[in-house]
């Protein structure tokens, strides 16, 4: 198992990937879209970045959720507004965490935004008890600092006792991954190294 690093948007939608978007919207397939950043656009702030979009250029919201990918560990759907021009092309306006040029958005129409959180989900990449542990305090950890259905405020502070013991079982859990992942690293080393057996 590798430590958790998102991939830019992939090429190809596995099926883990489209596995976890069903779980959210049946039957909706997943789609790359531009990212055409405007110079207003902030960061983390795709619902303002789009309704300031509409009142110069006009168009309209669509609500939905940005896939990442964390193999190994998760698919990370957060809840994301883009632009739909008047001809009904999608935009991301708003800069992605990974400064690409193209995202994967699943198009969610039962969705409006009414300025209030709505939590990321973290979906369990394998069936597996470490799998799960993660998503459990992953999720744990967005709750707390986005607490489901309030309204955004510069003021509101988590718990820090608790943020910090999950976020302690956080890092408890990428050391075991990269003290897993060493030994095959060397082994890989050593197989490039010496890829003949010696007689």
């Amino acid at each position: 198992m590798k430590p958790p690093f998102p991939i830019p948007t992939p090429t190809n939608i596995s099926e883990i990937v489209l596995q976890a978007c069903h779980s959210v919207v049946p039957n909706v397939r997943p789609v790359h879209i531009l990212v055409r950043v405007e110079p207003y656009s902030k960061w983390e702030d795709c619902h303002r970045n789009v309704a300031k979009k509409i009142s110069i250029d006009g168009g309209s919201a669509q609500c939905g959720w940005i896939i990442w990918e964390i193999p190994d560990w998760e698919v990370q759907i957060e809840f994301h507004s883009v632009w739909r021009s008047f001809e009904g092309n999608l935009v991301d306006i708003t800069p992605p965490m990974h400064k690409g040029d193209v995202v994967l958005f699943l198009s969610d129409s039962k969705l409006v935004y009414e300025g209030r959180n709505i939590p990321t989900i973290h979906y369990p990449y394998r069936d597996t008890p470490f799998c799960k542990e993660y998503v459990e305090i992953a999720d744990a950890i967005n709750r707390l600092l986005f607490p489901p259905g309030q309204i955004p405020s510069l003021i509101y502070e988590p718990p820090k006792e608790e943020l910090d013991k999950l976020n302690t079982q956080r890092r408890r859990m990428f050391l075991q991954a990269q003290l897993a992942a060493e030994p095959a690293i060397e082994s890989q080393k050593t197989s490039i190294a010496y890829p003949f057996k010696p007689k």
